[in-house]
């Protein structure tokens, strides 16, 4: 295990908590979209919707509104989409809507 890890933003770490509860978050999410992959009515569009991120939004926002602001707009969305995108087999482009 690294001593030390520098994120591309924050102060570095010297412990893997933080990238732990980014991977159980990530697979949570990829675990609902591949529930939802062969469902026709799941587009990019609506999928955010469709997945429930009570429990990860409260991780990383507590009961902070700018955060839960932040986490909705910039990351539910994107990794939602992204998630169908891998459960059907699709590329995921950096970038792309």
């Amino acid at each position: 295990a690294p001593a030390v890890i520098v994120p591309g933003h924050g102060a570095p770490m010297t412990d893997q908590h933080y990238l732990d509860t980014v991977r159980g978050a990530l697979v949570d999410v990829r675990q609902q979209a591949a529930s939802l992959a062969s469902d026709e009515s799941a587009t990019l569009e609506n999928v955010h919707q469709r997945i429930n991120f009570d429990a990860v939004e409260r991780t990383f926002t507590g009961d902070d509104l700018w955060l839960r602001r932040w986490f909705r707009n910039y990351w539910a969305g994107p990794i939602a989409s992204s998630a169908l995108r891998e459960a059907r087999g699709e590329a995921i482009v950096q970038g792309a809507s």
